[in-house]
């Protein structure tokens, strides 16, 4: 009975713990600054198609905002960068920002995420994601880590800034 008891105290305080922590990440990004070169601007219940390309990756998307929502799908692909100076990918996240006409992010969702493998690959991406009413544009970002033959590594990130 008392091994029951404590084992209950011990699932509630990593509940208690645990929850704020979680809480606090998910919004880590709103009211971020994204760059101007990632910014894609949107159209009321039209559709956008777009390349965009930066040293560690290339995507082509196609985005429609209609009703409060957000439809995205796409081609993902690393760019030459990490194909010439790494040999495979260790993990990396794409994410999809959501932003207002300011370009600050209003939420942000994670599209796509590769973990392992080789770097000559296209993967396929989409989703529908719930927009708030002053979202016009859109961003990529990224955070990732490359690794090559004998075990270093390459790490990439580019994220909007966060305010100080």
């Amino acid at each position: 009975m008392r091994s029951l008891l404590i084992r209950h105290t011990f699932l509630v305080l990593i509940a208690l713990f645990a929850l704020p922590g979680c809480q606090t990440t998910t919004g880590y990004y709103k009211g971020a600054l994204a760059e101007p070169d990632t910014v894609i601007t949107l159209q009321e219940a039209g559709s956008v198609k777009q390349h965009w390309q930066d040293i560690y990756v290339s995507i082509d998307s196609h985005f429609q905002l209609r009703d409060g929502e957000l439809a995205v799908e796409g081609v993902f692909d690393f760019s030459q960068h990490p194909k010439l100076m790494t040999s495979r990918v260790y993990d990396f996240k794409l994410k999809l920002f959501l932003l207002d006409d300011q370009n600050r992010v209003l939420d942000y969702f994670d599209i796509y995420r590769a973990l392992g493998g080789e770097l000559n690959r296209q993967d396929r991406f989409s989703g529908v994601f719930p927009a708030p009413a002053s979202t016009v544009a859109v961003s990529f970002g990224y955070e990732g880590f490359f690794v090559d033959h004998g075990e270093s590594g390459e790490t990439a990130i580019r994220l909007p800034r966060r305010s100080l």
